[in-house]
């Protein structure tokens, strides 16, 4: 579990995340933030969230080639959402998931398993223009500052 996440909570910690991988990898991030200011997740949701955007981030670094990254995260009604959205190469998303080959998707079936473990989902996209993976889950235990 990331110190950071912790000390500062969810959005600045995934703030300094983006920031040292953009310096990192050279791959500019655009960090959104919409509707969660004044919302303190529950640990085990925000835990889930930065573990899921830091691998879709990692997953754009090794796969992609991409050369610029967005990352949302929003409330949105009754639930907490990320998008993660890059400008890569792309993929087949099924014929990974069918694939014999574990390696290249143990990461794709842990975003879902943590996900599933508070009540969520992971959706991937994948077209030659990019890659997006969008995550969901209840907003449940939020409280306001």
């Amino acid at each position: 579990r990331p110190s950071s996440l912790d000390d500062l909570g969810l959005i600045a910690a995934l703030q300094q995340y983006t920031n040292e991988y953009s310096l990192k990898f050279g791959i500019p991030v655009d960090f959104q933030v919409n509707g969660l200011d004044d919302k303190v997740l529950p640990p085990e949701t925000g835990i889930t969230f930065y573990r899921i955007i830091q691998e879709a981030l990692t997953n754009t670094v090794k796969h992609s080639a991409a050369t610029k990254v967005s990352v949302l995260l929003a409330s949105r009604e009754r639930s907490i959402v990320a998008v993660v959205e890059d400008n890569g190469k792309g993929f087949d998303v099924e014929k990974v998931f069918v694939s014999s080959k574990s390696d290249h998707k143990l990461g794709l079936y842990g975003m879902q398993e943590r996900a599933a473990l508070i009540g969520g989902v992971v959706t991937i996209e994948s077209t030659w223009m990019g890659t997006t993976v969008f995550v969901q889950s209840p907003l449940k235990g939020i409280a306001g500052k």
